[in-house]
């Protein structure tokens, strides 16, 4: 016996299938998904949603913590809700509140640090034994981005839109011929973003409609 159930993110609608050998446990199992529909992002209000799946890390192990979870996909918020799984059953999901009882909804923040105010490092005096002069040089310090480039932004925007993997074969094979023309932090990002998108169009547990 099996039973369909639609969840809406966004203005994606997933399908997901659950079984059992009788109504008792279909209904169980379809229990398990016990989250809502999420129409729009509870930052921005944007319905550009993504839903996806990464790994964490314990220190030791990088795939030690198994995360489901929703990106806003607007390049001007970006931000994220996480589902929470009960220790007692880890197959059941829900989304996490905070202590107002309103979703847990984060702000994005990058993962790379800011350069310094300066953007100067200064070197100890060199002591030169033959003219007894101090000198003192600074070495200037490339300027690192915060967050990738606004062409990064957009791309992403379009990885996360493909609806079928011919699609984002299509427009990851594009970025490939540009790279010239992005930082090595937009390749990073877009690398990411383009296996978290195909991972997620090639879950054999959920699928994408509309």
């Amino acid at each position: 016996m099996e039973q369909i159930i639609k969840k809406t993110i966004g203005s994606t609608v997933h399908t997901f299938v659950v079984s059992g050998e009788n109504l008792y446990d279909v209904v169980t199992e379809s229990q398990k998904l016990s989250f809502p529909d999420i129409e729009c992002c509870g930052k921005c209000g944007s319905k550009d949603l993504l839903l996806g799946s990464h790994l964490g890390s314990d220190g030791k192990n990088p795939a030690a913590y198994k995360y489901v979870d929703i990106k806003c996909m607007n390049p001007n918020c970006r931000a994220s809700l996480t589902f929470g799984r009960p220790k007692a059953d880890p197959d059941t999901f829900y989304l996490r509140k905070n202590d107002n009882n309103e979703y847990d909804w984060k702000e994005f923040k990058s993962e790379t640090p800011a350069s310094p105010a300066n953007n100067q490092v200064t070197k100890p005096a060199n002591h030169n034994n033959n003219n007894n002069n101090n000198t003192h040089k600074t070495q200037a310090k490339p300027d690192q981005k915060a967050k990738p480039s606004g062409k990064a932004l957009n791309y992403a925007t379009k990885i996360a839109t493909s609806e079928t993997i011919e699609a984002l074969n299509t427009i990851c094979g594009k970025i490939k011929t540009m790279t010239k023309e992005f930082n090595e932090l937009d390749l990073i990002y877009l690398r990411n973003e383009c296996v978290r998108k195909r991972n997620l169009l090639t879950a054999p547990h959920a699928e994408q409609v509309g």
